[in-house]
């Protein structure tokens, strides 16, 4: 594996944009994964609708309800994540970058989790009377688990999303609510159009749940090419580690959080971690995030005051 070819794979070219599970173990398996597929001529979307497929399978061995059945499901589980990330990577060495894919790539994603988040319900149902009589409870923490799971990638997402850019020398966030408007008024296709009010609404609610620590300010507006590189730097220089504390309530770590769980045959305690231990970290990450995106909007109005004096 050549160094210089995976760190092209990887989100922005840069380690740092990537969850340490995926770093050390979805990406590289993700990379020959995408190595391989490029040989038989698959499209990126293609490897997409392949993972959606082990997505599926998962939930369905899950939903068997025998502790061999909750281990395979979860190795099949973690077959579709590879495939998730290797869908990307391909993109990125083919140089083969759209909107849709990153769409369908989001949609597939959220898809996989509730296939397997059901196939693993219907499961535990099955498994003993235990889990039997007391769906309601057990209903209710993977509920729980899901709707922190999906609050914390929407975050995620966000602040990963401006630290790329930044890296990349841009000041806007992709995909913005007219971006995706234009994309819609001009698509065609009826599949396409519903994936993209989809995304419209995943977008409209990441913007309304990350408004506390948006990253348009005023301020912004009158820094100069100097004082916008510094603001770059400092950013970067100030959210890197936190990025990748991030990373440990992101998407794939729920996913290799699963497969433990899973091989101790302890899948409700996974839900149980999930909605207790994850949730407050990701309570606790929001808080930080803020007061770290606070201080540095005032270090940056002071140097603009500073200025313009």
């Amino acid at each position: 594996m050549k160094k210089e070819e995976f760190l092209k794979s990887l989100k922005a070219g840069n380690s740092n944009t990537e969850e340490l599970a995926d770093l050390y173990i979805y990406r590289p398996l993700g990379f020959l994964l995408a190595k391989l597929l490029d040989k038989t001529g698959l499209t990126p979307n293609s490897v997409t609708v392949l993972g959606l497929l082990w997505g599926v399978l998962a939930g369905i061995l899950l939903a068997v309800g025998k502790p061999s059945f909750f281990v395979y499901g979860a190795i099949a589980f973690q077959v579709a994540n590879i495939f998730d990330c290797a869908d990307g990577q391909l993109a990125r060495l083919k140089s083969m970058y759209s909107l849709f894919g990153r769409v369908l790539d989001g949609a597939v994603d959220y898809i996989n989790t509730v296939v397997v988040y059901l196939g693993a319900y219907i499961g535990l149902l099955r498994y003993s009377y235990q889990y039997s009589d007391n769906y309601h409870f057990i209903f209710f923490v993977i509920i729980l688990a899901s709707v922190g799971r999906i609050l914390s990638a929407i975050s995620y997402d966000k602040v990963k999303t401006k630290y790329i850019n930044l890296l990349e020398g841009k000041e806007e966030i992709k995909d913005d609510v007219a971006s995706v408007m234009e994309r819609i008024a001009a698509e065609e296709s009826s599949l396409k159009r519903i994936l993209f009010y989809c995304y419209l609404y995943y977008v409209k609610l990441q913007i309304f749940f990350t408004s506390n620590f948006s990253f348009r300010r005023k301020w912004e507006e009158s820094l100069s090419e100097e004082d916008m590189e510094f603001y770059k730097k400092l950013y970067i220089k100030k959210n890197t580690l936190l990025l990748k504390v991030w990373s440990l309530v992101g998407p794939s770590a729920n996913v290799f959080y699963f497969l433990i769980f899973a091989v101790q045959n302890r899948v409700f305690e996974y839900f149980v971690f999930a909605s207790t231990v994850l949730n407050l970290l990701f309570i606790v990450l929001i808080l930080v995030q803020s007061i770290k995106n606070r201080n540095i909007s005032v270090e940056m109005q002071t140097i603009v005051e500073r200025t313009a004096v």
